[in-house]
Order: structure tokens, then C-alpha cells, then sequence
């Protein structure tokens, strides 16, 4: 892994840095459990690229699958849905709960209630749908008329 110190580094704040540093996929990684239907995304080797450049192995892992999006960008809206319904139903509760707990009955019951919703030229909307759909939620997308 190849690391570097850019000066706009500076200018994130300490909870930027955490979302955005080497330990990020262990915050994510917890809410792919709420996949249950998802299969692991597929890992395609790269012979040539890796001959090419002189190095022992090139791997690419293919996202495109992920929720049936076609699209490398299915966590990001996902995620976001994910963890904003999880402060919401923990004020609801008063009470911290439990990623597992994102879609017990009794979340779900709250999640009726919710409506997420977005902008997007396509993918990101998907993702936001899909994270609704998973926790019970609703969602509304809003896509421009081009």
C-alpha cells in the first residue's frame, strides 16, 4: 500500500480523517451483514497488467454486481442510509443499539415511518433505494428530466 501526505489533509476534520483513513472498510464492513442475499463481490486476475508492470499479481475487484446496480458506487448511499437510520432509531429508543438490530421487528416498525430521499443522475439514488428497501424504510428519488 502506497502512502502520501497531501496538504488538503490538514484541513479535514478528526471525524473526515476516521471516515476517510486506513480503518474506514472495519466501520463498513459491520453493515454488509444487513446484506444477507449478497455474495461476495468476485476477484478478477489481472496477469497481463501485472506482467506489464512488472509486479507478481494484479487483482480487480469487480463491484459492478453488488445490489444488482451495475455500479462500483452500491456502498456509499447504501451505507449513508444505513447509518443515518441508525442514529435516528437510537433517538427514537434513547437507547444504542446494535447494527444486527437495524432490521429487528421493532425497527422495522419505525422504518415504516421513514422516508429517505435523494437527487442523482442514477447510481447513488439506486444505492439509497436499496438501503431504504433493506431496512424497511421508503425512499423517494428525485432524477432530473436530461
Amino acid at each position: 500500500m502506497i502512502h502520501f501526505h497531501s496538504p488538503d489533509h490538514d484541513l479535514l476534520t478528526e471525524s473526515d480523517k476516521v471516515l476517510l483513513g486506513a480503518a474506514a472498510p472495519n466501520l463498513v464492513r459491520p453493515y454488509l451483514s444487513l446484506w444477507r442475499n449478497e455474495r461476495s463481490t468476485p476477484l478478477i486476475l489481472l496477469p497481463e497488467i501485472a506482467q506489464a508492470t512488472e509486479v507478481a499479481t494484479v487483482v480487480m475487484k469487480d463491484e459492478g454486481q453488488r445490489l444488482g446496480l451495475g455500479s462500483f458506487k452500491a456502498l456509499g448511499g447504501a451505507y449513508a442510509v444505513m447509518t443515518l437510520f441508525k442514529r435516528m432509531l437510537e433517538a427514537h429508543l434513547e437507547d444504542n443499539i446494535s447494527i444486527a438490530q437495524l432490521i429487528s421487528p421493532a425497527a422495522r416498525g419505525f422504518a415504516a415511518s421513514i422516508t429517505f430521499c435523494c437527487a442523482t443522475d442514477g447510481n447513488h439514488g439506486k444505492s439509497v433505494a436499496a438501503g431504504a428497501r433493506i431496512l424497511g424504510c421508503r425512499s423517494v428519488i428525485f432524477v432530473h428530466e436530461g
